[in-house]
């Protein structure tokens, strides 16, 4: 993945996480290291909503 495409999507991480804590909301570090490893290519956004799932069997997570 082109180093730009990646700086763009990790600039675009940083600024929802920072949004987030405006309203109020922190979000789980596994959760945010799982959107890094996503935005460097890692892991496909399909396997972070996986970890989300695996995480939080309890609760009701909206499907796209």
């Amino acid at each position: 993945m082109p180093e730009e495409i990646t700086k763009k999507k990790l600039w675009a991480i940083e600024n929802a996480i920072a949004q987030q804590r405006l309203e109020g909301v922190e979000l789980p570090e596994a959760f945010i290291s799982d959107l890094h490893r996503a935005a460097r290519g890692e892991i496909t956004m399909e396997d972070v909503r996986a970890n989300i799932g695996k995480r939080f069997k309890d609760e009701q997570i909206l499907k796209p």
